[in-house]
Parts: C-alpha cells; sequence; structure tokens
C-alpha cells in the first residue's frame, strides 16, 4: 500500500533511478545541472541566445579533458525554437543535453506502473519534490543559473571544481579554447538554423 505523502525514502528511490537512467542513456556519470530562469527573470538577467552561447563555451572550457558531461537542463521557458537552440549549444561543445522535467516525468511514470498504487505518484507535488532532491544531490558536481540579476553571471567556470574533485582526466589532448572566428561562426549557424526565435530571445 502506498502512503500519502510519500516518504522521504520512496523519493530517493525515484531520484536514483533518474541519475541511472541518464547514466546508461549518455554514458557519463558527471552530471551537471543548468536552470534558466525565462518568463520573470528576463528584464533581470539576459538569456539571450548569443550571450547563453558566450557563457556555455566560457562555463564549458576544457571540460572535455574529464569526458562527456550530462548537462540536465531545466527552465520555464517553453519555446522550442529557443530551447533546441540550447540544446544545439550543449552538444555542440561535447556534452549531453538532459531535458529534466521530460525524463523525469517519464521516470516516474515506469516507477508509478512497479509499484501497488503507484498512480498516486503521477501529481505535480511528487515531481517537485523529486527535482528538488535532485539538484540537491551530490552528484551534481557544478549548479549552472541564469535567472536574477543577482544570479546571472557571464561564466562558470567548471573545470577547476572537476579539478579538485579529482575526477580522471580521460583526454589529455582536450581541445583549447575556441578563438574568436570559429566561436562566432558557430554561434552563426546555431542562430541561423534557429533565426525565427532568435529576435524575440534578445
Amino acid at each position: 500500500f502506498l502512503r500519502w505523502p510519500p516518504s522521504s525514502k520512496l523519493t530517493l528511490q525515484l531520484k536514483d533511478r533518474v541519475f541511472d537512467s541518464i547514466s546508461k542513456a549518455h554514458q557519463t556519470e558527471n552530471f551537471v545541472s543548468l536552470h534558466i530562469r525565462r518568463a520573470d527573470g528576463k528584464k533581470e538577467c539576459d538569456t539571450s541566445l548569443a550571450r547563453m552561447w558566450r557563457y556555455l563555451q566560457c562555463s564549458f572550457n576544457k571540460t572535455n579533458s574529464f569526458g562527456r558531461l550530462a548537462v540536465l537542463f531545466h527552465t520555464d521557458e517553453t519555446n522550442t525554437c529557443y530551447l533546441d537552440a540550447i540544446r544545439q549549444m550543449i552538444e555542440s561543445l561535447g556534452n549531453s543535453y538532459v531535458d529534466l522535467d521530460t525524463t523525469l516525468w517519464k521516470v516516474l511514470q515506469e516507477y508509478a506502473t512497479s509499484i501497488p498504487n503507484g498512480e498516486r505518484l503521477l501529481n505535480n507535488f511528487m515531481r517537485y519534490n523529486a527535482e528538488t532532491a535532485l539538484d540537491d544531490d551530490e552528484r551534481i558536481i557544478f549548479k549552472m543559473e541564469q535567472r536574477r540579476r543577482v544570479i546571472c553571471p557571464d561564466c562558470q567556470s567548471l573545470y577547476p571544481t572537476m579539478l579538485k574533485l579529482g575526477l580522471p582526466i580521460l583526454n589529455h589532448l582536450s581541445s583549447p579554447t575556441v578563438d574568436g572566428n570559429s566561436s562566432s561562426m558557430q554561434y552563426e549557424q546555431i542562430s541561423t538554423k534557429y533565426s525565427e526565435c532568435v529576435k524575440e530571445s534578445k
């Protein structure tokens, strides 16, 4: 019988399933979270595609030395064009894009079918609890945020943190920082592909 509200143990079990699912799908155990708040924070923090490209490029600089990162992305943005552009930016920098909301809901549905009365888990309360637990988990090696004036950094370099954690270096011939011309060319390719939302996202 499923007690309500669900126990913390149940939330932890669900959280472990989410991490296992992401790890298997993307072949990595290096997890970082990326939260971009758009709806009510756009005027306080510039989250335009052009700025997000500079931010991501700077933040992920040299991290390929440690292999692929799984970037657990969550946002209040619903514009699929903007979301697709962010996904392409993350992937073009050698990392895996994980839509956290979609992944969490899929795992939650699978988990609900495996236990008695599991359908009671399929609600926003349980989703919020699980997402909060995921974001606070020690397996998240770095939290990247763009949401308010006071949480709107131009760069959050992950490399020093990954070195400090003693993560194994897998690629000693990591690509150097992308030069200005290459960076501009990559962004132009992305912005051209998603031109219908570039103006809107500025």
